[in-house]
């Protein structure tokens, strides 16, 4: 009896003793992705066959990330050369989306693209809003 109750308190002691991770917090980013992204690019970024990308794992978020504001309020048209093929369908843009809403978007889809349970990228709104001016 006495080695399963040490057996019981050790397992106590490790489960206090391991370290809490607390879920990602969420700015509001996933409801804006689930909103105005997840029709065309899936609802946890993996795309839609050949006809839209896959945000899972793609390189482009990291090499386009200074573009990205105009592309989400602006759209894109043309050929899209991604890892995984060639893309070309027209995505819409969103013009109701203000700086803060594309920001908050932003770091919700680095985390997509990264695999990362945290944003990856700690782009601001002031900072969307400056790219913003650059496209229009």
């Amino acid at each position: 009896m006495k080695m399963r109750q040490l057996l019981l308190l050790l397992i106590g002691v490790v489960l206090l003793a391991a370290p809490i991770t607390a879920p990602a917090t969420d700015d509001g980013g996933q409801q804006l992705y689930q909103t105005h992204c997840s029709r065309c690019h899936g609802i946890d970024g993996q795309g839609l066959r050949r006809l839209y990308p896959v945000l899972q794992g793609s390189s482009y978020f990291g090499q386009k990330l200074m573009q990205l504001p105009c592309i989400i309020q602006n759209g894109l048209t043309g050929n899209i050369r991604l890892q995984d093929g060639t893309y070309n369908r027209t995505m819409p843009g969103n013009r109701i989306l203000d700086a803060d809403q594309i920001a908050r978007l932003m770091r919700y889809t680095s985390q997509l693209a990264t695999g990362e349970s945290a944003a990856t990228t700690t782009i601001t709104s002031e900072e969307v809003a400056h790219l913003l001016q650059q496209c229009q």
